[in-house]
């Protein structure tokens, strides 16, 4: 990893990153050693998204309409509760389970993460939802993406490996002009290296929770517009896992941030 520039918020602080498995154990740090539990995450993280899809619309989600690709991953409980305040503040919503294999699909349903307690909420807010597995043509889901003005894609988990199914998805995405909002990281970009998983996904927007990943500073034209949000990171935890900073939402929840360069440095000394 190159280590001549940085992650900076708008207002110059500098954001360090973290790998994959070191952000998965700093979340379960936050559990075990905080009190501060994945739905906690989930809601807070889901607010700053909704206020990124908002921006993106128009500073409005009213008489909006998106479509939502989630799992039973934590990104997919964040996508699917970030639609929830998109539908109760006037817009409307359609979602696509996207787990891959059918029996995967049903699995998800019939199960009782995070994000299916998410979906549960927007079925009885009549959000309709239905299931997009390897069985269904890619074509007629982009009829879906084209009828919305957003997409949130709740797909990115903490596995090593790329799904076969990922880049049907990551290829349809890519066919429409729809913009993208993507949670922690899109598909098809190595979470760590950067490096693309065959045809990566062109994200409008990606959220970071907490603190991004190492592919930020590897990968960010991919990322598109970079935000990060507010999950109740203490300081001393950043410290533990050797990750120094000064609060990084010392005004709002979400900020967005900005790859910094030594040669910026030069021009504003010049």
């Amino acid at each position: 990893m190159e280590t001549n520039r940085n992650i900076q918020t708008e207002t110059g602080i500098v954001v360090p990153t973290i790998s994959r498995e070191r952000h998965q154990l700093l979340l379960s740090s936050l559990e075990k050693d905080y009190g501060i539990l994945p739905l906690q995450i989930v809601e807070a993280a889901s607010f700053s998204l909704a206020m990124v899809v908002r921006f993106a619309l128009g500073l409005s989600a009213e008489r909006s309409r998106i479509c939502v690709l989630a799992n039973e991953s934590l990104a997919g409980a964040v996508a699917l509760t970030a639609a929830r305040h998109i539908v109760i503040n006037g817009g409307d919503a359609v979602v696509l389970v996207t787990c891959g294999a059918e029996e995967k699909n049903s699995q998800f349903l019939e199960g009782k993460s995070l994000a299916r307690s998410a979906l549960n909420t927007l079925e009885t807010l009549g959000v309709p939802f239905q299931s997009w597995d390897a069985t269904k043509s890619a074509a007629l889901v982009q009829e879906v993406f084209q009828e919305c003005h957003n997409v949130i894609c709740g797909l990115f988990d903490y596995r090593t490996e790329q799904e076969p199914f990922e880049q049907t998805v990551v290829e349809a995405l890519n066919e429409v002009s729809t913009p993208i909002h993507c949670v922690t990281c899109p598909l098809g970009v190595e979470p760590d290296s950067g490096i693309s998983l065959g045809e990566p996904l062109f994200a409008s927007s990606t959220l970071s929770l907490g603190l991004p990943l190492h592919a930020a500073l590897e990968s960010p034209d991919n990322l598109g517009r970079h935000y990060l949000c507010d999950i109740s990171i203490p300081g001393a935890l950043r410290e533990t896992f050797g990750l120094e900073a000064p609060p990084l939402f010392p005004e709002q929840p979400v900020c967005k941030l900005l790859l910094h360069t030594p040669e910026e440095d030069s021009e504003e000394s010049t």
